[in-house]
């Protein structure tokens, strides 16, 4: 319909997959003057000057910072600072429901979509460098080894020293001098990063290094620029996010505080067994390889984070009491799985529909490099990536390395029909001397 739409020239004026996937595109009034109003309790400033937080360079909606330090016991302490959106909204409230109905911000090649008011998720809520915000801390010793000798979870406020992107991140980490902060710092995030990884690898974790696509759709112009997910910075916070939903679903699990596991039973990597699943109770998840695993660290962005951000914050109160019960967990986090998953899947077609239409206009009548996959049978676009159905390939590897050309494009029905070309030539290094 929209397609019709567009080429009468009488298109709807929004976001073509916001309103193919029906989300809401305005927040209703009492909600937004709930987020002019939202305010939480003041929390005692923490005396951490090396907080940095790291992220895309036009994220707005920052929920997490990180520093490191040596620890006078012997180790490294590091921190690990999430925004604590709990403090900001209430339960119940306008501004609760609407986020509820949301349940997650959705990321559309034109436009963001979020959970909760920009005045919130982007500036109150969002860790600024240099603007005192309420958070979550994960209070960690470690050894030098990666071994969790001792944790704490508190609630506190941070003012976070310099925000980084990942470009700058990864250039601080492959430079040579590591005398100086926060390079010095970055370096030592890295090794226990690294460390940790390789301790939930033993333990059978499916570990992925996966290339990604980040397409941008502003007025007539599509761009699609492709970004390692395994790059050193992406790495170093991922891994830490890993470690701060450990030990919070570890703590719940030691003082009885009722919240929703994620575990995965069976082992890691080629021999897991299961779909990852909800519970009411820790068993191992294969996936992370990890024995206590929960979500709680994106919580300006997903409703479920912040449910189970509330209930740790009431089990850590003066009075220690839960904020829910487990049936009004599980029908929420019910809810807000199965509103996420469609907006995850709404945010797949909508960047296969634009990067098909970029290769409409872009990349037809040229040889274009790929990765072959299913003996042959598919390929991925090194530069876009993006996988199609291939044909006229001998039988090749996974990942072999081949030329292409765009056989057939349709962006509506998503299909990417690539017709093989050859062999990409290897590269004749000249004889020494």
């Amino acid at each position: 319909a929209f397609e019709i739409l567009e080429r009468m020239h009488a298109a709807p004026d929004a976001p073509r997959f916001a309103l193919i996937g029906g989300l809401r595109l305005r927040f209703g009034a009492e909600a937004l003057e709930e987020a002019a109003g939202a305010a939480g309790p003041e929390r005692e400033l923490v005396d951490d000057n090396l907080a940095v937080s790291i992220d895309d360079e036009e994220t707005q909606d920052i929920d997490d910072a990180l520093s490191c330090e040596p620890h006078p016991d012997g180790g490294l302490r590091v921190r690990i600072y999430i925004a604590l959106v709990a403090d900001l909204v209430a339960r119940g409230g306008a501004l609760d429901q609407e986020a509820a109905a949301r349940a997650s911000t959705a990321y559309l090649p034109e436009a963001t979509i979020r959970m909760l008011p920009e005045e919130l998720s982007c500036e109150r809520a969002s860790l600024v460098a240099g603007a005192r915000r309420s958070v979550l801390v994960t209070d960690l010793r470690l050894s030098t080894e990666g071994e969790l000798l001792e944790s704490r979870i508190y609630p506190a406020s941070l003012k976070v020293a310099q925000r980084l992107t990942y470009d700058q991140a990864d250039q601080m980490l492959a430079s040579g001098d590591g005398s100086q902060w926060p390079v010095s710092m970055l370096k030592q995030l890295q090794t226990l990063a690294s460390q940790l990884r390789e301790r939930r690898r033993r333990a059978g974790a499916a570990i992925f290094q996966r290339r990604e696509s980040k397409v941008r759709v502003r007025g007539e112009t599509i761009e699609v620029q492709i970004f390692q997910q395994s790059s050193p910075s992406r790495l170093l916070v991922a891994e830490f996010m890993v470690l701060s939903n450990y030990v919070a679903a570890r703590y719940a699990a030691d003082h009885n505080v009722p919240i929703i596991y994620r575990v995965q039973p069976g082992g890691g990597g080629e021999f897991l067994t299961q779909r990852p699943r909800l519970s009411l109770y820790p068993e191992f998840h294969g996936g992370v390889g990890l024995d206590y695993y929960a979500q709680l660290s994106s919580p300006i962005r997903r409703y479920a984070d912040l449910v189970l951000q509330r209930q740790l914050i009431g089990a850590l109160a003066a009075t220690g009491t839960a904020t829910y019960r487990t049936d009004e967990l599980l029908t929420v986090l019910a809810h807000a799985e199965s509103t996420d998953s469609e907006a995850k899947e709404l945010e797949r077609r909508a960047k296969r529909y634009w990067t098909l239409r970029y290769l409409q206009r872009n990349g037809m009548d040229r040889p274009l490099e790929a990765l072959s996959f299913r003996e042959g049978s598919s390929a991925e676009l090194v530069s876009y990536a993006v996988r199609g159905t291939l044909r006229g390939a001998p039988n090749c590897l996974n990942e072999s390395a081949i030329l292409v050309r765009i056989a057939r494009v349709d962006p509506l029905r998503g299909v990417l029909a690539l017709e093989y070309v050859g062999p990409i030539p290897e590269v004749v290094q000249p004889a020494a001397g």
